[in-house]
């Protein structure tokens, strides 16, 4: 598989997510924004947030689901292919495997915006956990895509070593390892929130709450910069560096094939 081809792969695998979680979440975002207008506006926004949670709800984030679940099929028969037995290509395939998981999840996780639903004792659990397996597999995905980054750019730069470095069964080991780091670095948050019993007028709910943990001083603040550093801030900076020198590795052998 040449550069173009698993660039395009990892893109359009990376847009579907971020299109479906926009799209996912976009309806809480506009419930916790009209809550606190005014009471003649609170008829039409929430007439306003039923439409909206018909459209993006019912249609839009199962259609865009189905597509990402459909491409990313498609793509790990592709790189399973014998004849496609390649390092970059094991990664792709786990990266594929993740994408996947993440879009089912979240879109399951989106039918808590519909009461019946979301007070159900047996959803709030689902919904707990169900949270931080999305960060997981959102996690992986990352973290795959900045370790297949760092082969190309040994495959690029360095191609004799890479020759030796880079082959299916490493690739294989790698993965392993990073997913074994990930769902160790991310398990905390399964500490972090609890499902309660809320009583009401005799009638009983369930919600999640922050535990003590979550609410502690350590988990707030060093634990959550602790994943922003791990899978937003470090992933970025490997990326853009490494994309660079692949880039101008590049472009300096055109200058010398010319």
């Amino acid at each position: 598989m040449d550069n173009s081809t698993w660039i395009s792969t990892g893109t359009s695998s990376s847009l579907i997510d971020i299109m479906a979680t926009n799209l996912t979440h976009s309806s809480l975002t506009f419930a916790n924004s009209t809550e606190n207008t005014s009471s003649p506006l609170k008829s039409a926004s929430f007439d306003q947030l039923r439409l909206t949670r018909l459209v993006v709800q019912k249609f839009l984030v199962p259609i865009i689901t189905c597509a990402g679940v459909v491409g990313n099929v498609v793509s790990i028969a592709v790189l399973t292919h014998k004849s496609m037995k390649t390092s970059t290509n094991r990664y792709l395939t786990a990266l594929a495997i993740f994408d996947m998981l993440y879009l089912v999840t979240s879109m399951i996780l989106s039918l808590n915006h519909y009461k019946e639903i979301s007070e159900k004792k047996f959803f709030q659990y689902f919904y707990l956990y169900s949270v931080v397996f999305v960060d997981i597999w959102s996690n992986i995905s990352v973290c795959l895509t900045v370790t297949f980054t760092v082969e190309r750019y040994v495959g690029v730069c360095h191609p004799m070593k890479g020759r030796a470095i880079c082959t299916p069964k490493r690739a294989q080991i790698i993965t392993c390892c990073v997913i074994l780091f990930v769902i160790i670095a991310t398990s905390p948050e399964f500490l972090g929130k609890e499902v309660y019993e809320e009583v009401n007028l005799g009638v009983t709910t369930h919600r999640i709450r922050y535990t003590s943990i979550g609410e502690s001083k350590g988990y707030a603040v060093f634990y959550s910069w602790f994943i922003v550093l791990m899978f937003t801030f470090i992933p970025l900076t490997a990326l853009l560096s490494f994309n660079i020198i692949l880039i101008r590795s590049v472009c300096k052998a055109n200058r010398i094939r010319r």
